[in-house]
């Protein structure tokens, strides 16, 4: 069976953030106060990383970690998405938050119906 995992990969504490279900990785862990992010969001400083470069290659990093700590335990089979950056309109208006994240779940469904799951 095929699941869908969605990470939003941010640099900033948002409060809208923890409202939302999803997995946050906070990039350039390794260089921010970690007493100033909720502790369930994931750190790309963690494991195998690349954070220290994140200066130099930004949302990267967490994408290096992710590739080298979470890819070899998701099956296959599984479907992976990232937002990143989320742009200061996004911040400030919560509905268009909403609304794209309610059209990415409508686009997973298609997906997935399209693919008989």
């Amino acid at each position: 069976m095929s699941f869908i995992h969605h990470f939003c990969i941010t640099g900033k504490n948002y409060s809208f953030l923890k409202r939302l279900h999803i997995n946050v990785i906070l990039s350039g862990a390794i260089n921010k106060d970690l007493t100033k992010f909720p502790t369930k969001w994931l750190k790309d400083s963690t494991g195998e990383n690349i954070s220290e470069k994140n200066i130099n290659f930004g949302t990267l990093s967490s994408h290096y970690w992710f590739w080298k700590n979470k890819s070899p335990i998701m099956q296959n089979e599984d479907w992976i998405g990232f937002n990143h950056y989320w742009t200061k309109i996004f911040y400030e208006k919560y509905q268009v938050v909403t609304l794209m994240l309610f059209c990415l779940k409508k686009l997973s469904l298609k997906i997935l119906n399209y693919l008989n799951f």
